[in-house]
């Protein structure tokens, strides 16, 4: 009890210090502070996140947004006032220089100020009721055309950002971060400020929990920052070329709703391992990042655009005043080459200038969709015609051989699924087999360690320790010794965990890397060698054989969902 006592008085005295450290460097004269939130009232929560909750306050006639600072986060007894301190001077820092530049440009979100006192600490920033690019992409699918005009505004923002004095790097660049305006423009948000002053010198669980928080956004993270020494939790890690790198995966979010690979990984648990080994090429595998694997049923423009971003090394990988200039290129390019196919199919007739009309209306918003499903827009004549000819030439199907083809069809699905079933409850059992193991082996280690120093006391005192209050007592000794090493074991797999997302494992003296070699038991491979992997994994890429890439007129896979099968049919 004296231990649990002392920690909440060093975690109270912590929180209490920030804000008091955050007062006295934001004195009340500061532009960058706000003095009251009397004048503030709260409307609704807008979102939930590790750091915080963001409400939306109306302030006046204006509404805002207001992010509530989780303070609970320094709560942890690992935290060092040393260490805080340094990062709320380097947050406040970069907030200042966030405040001044943000009103200067009409593509970031403007910061408003911050607000504290002895209890609470708020960041109120910009209000946009539209919600960001994610929340969009929840409810409808991007037309090509909208998600490069959005690609070219968030463009626009990083040029301005990248171009400051000192440049300032995002370090976030997803969906998510990305608000729309009234007038359907984009504003840059979310520069993860909070995130740094909170992240940095966490102790092993709370280090742990951070990383299992930011598995997703992994996704959008440059190559040469997963393989970096410092590891994609660390702010210092990102320079100028990650951004693109970030908004090129976003691009990608915009296009089909998730990022690249997404569907890749079977749980978003496997990502940081899986995603770190492809960064750092073990085993000699890696994921391809071409618009023929990411998007090969998009149009010649939206392609080029992918190929000119996904550039693997950072220094030429374009920077933001380039991709600007080669994007408007590739865009101006395209314009042309549609004129010039307009001018070589002239229109011969009325039905061809309705439906060359309905086309390109079709054609403004295009949407990604399957390649080979929709036809050429034709005259209702034509079309009736050709159906009333395809019904007839319809040969007559077997109704016996559908019935056995739609058997087996449906068995092989339930036998697959029978098999996920089986092994799924195979694993449980293991799981639960080797958690009560573990358990009743914490236990019977605690009450061996107890009967000792009963057996200690016993010789020393010559009591009788069979009386109830001492048969009490260690009974909570031996509960109390069962939760400290059940603490320490969850301590240690959190920091096993922490340096397995991190690859940071090499940097231990126990560390024993890859046999070269598989290591064989029994006929049974127990651990892959490196050149076993290597060779595995070129056997595999022998195996794969891509069909050769068709230039086809995209207009062809394209659909408005607006207009639906009707539209095509008429």
């Amino acid at each position: 009890m004296p231990i649990n006592y002392n920690r909440n008085a060093v975690e109270l005295k912590l929180s209490s210090q920030l804000l008091q450290w955050l007062d006295q460097r934001l004195p009340l004269g500061d532009p960058m502070r706000i003095p009251s939130i009397d004048s503030y009232k709260y409307i609704q929560d807008l979102g939930k996140g590790r750091f915080g909750t963001v409400c939306k306050f109306s302030n006046g006639n204006t509404f805002e947004t207001v992010k509530k600072v989780d303070l609970t986060i320094f709560n942890h007894w690992t935290q060092s006032e040393t260490k805080v301190s340094n990062r709320l001077d380097t947050f406040l820092y970069e907030f200042r220089h966030l405040h001044k530049v943000t009103n200067d440009n009409n593509r970031i979100v403007n910061f408003l100020g911050i607000y504290a006192d002895s209890n609470q600490m708020y960041i109120m920033s910009e209000y946009l009721p539209r919600g960001s690019v994610k929340d969009l992409l929840v409810k409808e699918t991007l037309g090509e055309d909208t998600a490069i005009k959005y690609l070219m505004e968030t463009v626009e923002a990083l040029d301005y950002l990248h171009n400051l004095s000192p440049p300032v790097i995002h370090r976030d660049i997803k969906a998510a971060n990305l608000l729309i305006t009234s007038n359907d423009s984009i504003k840059l948000a979310n520069f993860g400020l909070v995130r740094d002053l909170a992240v940095d010198g966490f102790g092993i669980a709370i280090a742990s929990e951070i990383t299992l928080d930011f598995r997703a956004t992994l996704l959008y993270v440059a190559p040469e920052v997963l393989s970096s020494a410092l590891g994609p939790g660390n702010r210092n890690a990102y320079e100028l070329p990650a951004d693109i790198w970030a908004l090129g995966c976003t691009f990608i979010e915009m296009l089909l709703k998730r990022p690249p690979h997404f569907e890749y990984f079977g749980h978003i648990d496997e990502i940081p391992k899986v995603l770190l080994g492809y960064a750092k090429s073990e085993d000699g595998k890696v994921l391809p990042y071409t618009s023929e694997v990411l998007v090969p049923s998009s149009s010649n423009c939206v392609q080029k655009i992918v190929d000119l971003v996904f550039i693997k090394s950072p220094e030429h990988r374009p920077n933001t005043h380039k991709l600007r200039i080669q994007i408007k290129k590739i865009l101006d390019d395209d314009s042309e080459s549609e004129e010039e196919t307009d001018i070589s199919h002239p229109i011969s007739n009325s039905n061809t200038d309705s439906s060359t009309a309905i086309s390109h209306n079709h054609s403004n918003d295009r949407k990604v969709g399957r390649a080979g499903t929709c036809l050429p827009i034709e005259s209702m004549e034509y079309a009736a015609v050709r159906k009333e000819l395809k019904k007839r030439s319809k040969p007559k199907s077997n109704n016996i051989m559908q019935i056995f083809v739609a058997s087996g069809y449906y068995l092989s699905r339930i036998l697959y699924f029978l098999n996920i079933l089986t092994r799924s409850i195979c694993y449980l059992l293991l799981f639960l087999s080797l958690g009560i193991t573990a358990l009743g082996s914490f236990l019977l280690i605690s009450y061996f360690v107890v009967r000792f120093v009963r057996y200690l006391i016993a010789i020393n005192c010559n009591c009788d320790l069979m009386q109830p209050q001492y048969l009490i007592i260690s009974g909570i000794l031996i509960v109390l010794m069962f939760a400290l090493l059940f603490s320490c074991c969850m301590v240690a797999l959190g920091e096993y965990k922490f340096r397995m997302a991190n690859q940071t494992l090499d940097g231990s003296k126990f560390y024993l890397p890859r046999p070269q070699k598989s290591a064989v038991l029994c006929g049974i491979t127990v651990i892959t060698g490196k050149e076993d992997a290597k060779d595995t994994a070129q056997n595999m890429e022998e195996e794969i054989h891509l069909t050769p890439s068709v230039r086809r007129n995209h207009d062809d896979y394209y659909y408005d969902e607006s207009s639906g099968p009707a539209n095509e049919e008429n």
